[in-house]
């Protein structure tokens, strides 16, 4: 059951931070073009005058994040990348904690799976996104500690099973944390794989630490169940988790409290409530 975000009392906790997913929460991504809404823009730019921390949470690594932040008008404060793997100064450009897929985790994993891969990324250089598309010829040598591994596998026969045999086998041994998400239909798969322990949780209660907020001043907005649910547990039960119009039911009956979608200015009707404690002006449809 939820409720939207109408229904929920402003109430008087001073919120000061607002932990966020982007990729359909704050914007729709369009290939390399970020489209976001006019009353996103600036409803996140009133936040941060009024002093509120605006705190991106994202599976994005760091090759991919300066165009949104740009977007968004995001120019201070700190960013959890890789869900949760890093953590990033917005101000000075610089990592202030790297939690990163070990060299060793990453070689064995792509001895043992690179046979059912038709592409990867190991993101050795976090400046530069490298598709590789013959996972079978990679130099196992010459891989270093990376933020994360996507890949993507051909979903057929009973290859999904195999490979998340192996991965669940590692995640239960402490060595490492995955998502994987398969299609019949597609028949293509795809897989990421971090450092154990790391989530968007992990990430955003790091944010929280380095912005000096504690749950209960915090908002976490998200939409999709099995990464941003993370996000959102990391404020409950004290702060205040939301989902988006476009999220998943899972998503939405976790978050208890639904705003409108990406497309209608959901995250906009979310901070002008909250946070600037305004009525919101007639949405900007996408």
């Amino acid at each position: 059951m939820y409720v939207s975000i109408e229904d929920v009392p402003v109430g008087d906790v001073e919120r000061k931070g607002a932990l966020i997913d982007l990729d359909l929460t704050a914007f729709v991504p369009d290939g390399y073009k970020i489209d976001a809404t006019p009353d996103v823009v600036e409803s996140i730019d009133a936040a941060q005058k009024k002093g509120v921390v605006i705190l991106p949470d994202t599976s994005r690594t760091l090759s991919l994040i300066h165009t949104p932040l740009a977007v968004l008008g995001i120019t201070s404060g700190y960013a959890s990348l890789d869900n949760g793997a890093s953590i990033y100064n917005i101000k000075t450009g610089t990592y202030e904690e790297r939690r990163w897929l070990p060299a060793g985790v990453l070689r064995d994993t792509l001895a043992t799976i690179s046979c059912h891969l038709c592409g990867v990324s190991c993101r050795p250089n976090p400046d530069i996104y490298e598709w590789e598309e013959r996972p079978q010829e990679i130099d196992l040598r010459s891989l270093a500690d990376t933020p994360s591994l996507f890949a993507e596998f051909c979903n057929e026969g009973d290859t999904a099973d195999q490979i998340e045999d192996y991965l669940r086998l590692m995640q239960d041994a402490g060595a490492l944390n995955y998502h994987m998400t398969s299609s019949s239909i597609r028949r293509v798969g795809s897989l990421q794989v971090y450092a154990a322990g790391v989530s968007k949780k992990l990430g955003a209660e790091r944010l929280m630490h380095y912005a000096g907020i504690r749950p209960e001043e915090a908002i976490a907005v998200g939409d999709d169940y099995e990464s941003d649910g993370p996000l959102l547990e990391a404020v409950k039960p004290d702060g205040l988790a939301i989902a988006m119009g476009n999220a998943s039911e899972d998503l939405k009956h976790l978050a208890g409290v639904v705003t409108d979608d990406v497309r209608h200015d959901g995250l906009a009707k979310v901070i002008d409530r909250f946070i600037l404690r305004r009525q919101h002006a007639t949405p900007h449809a996408l």
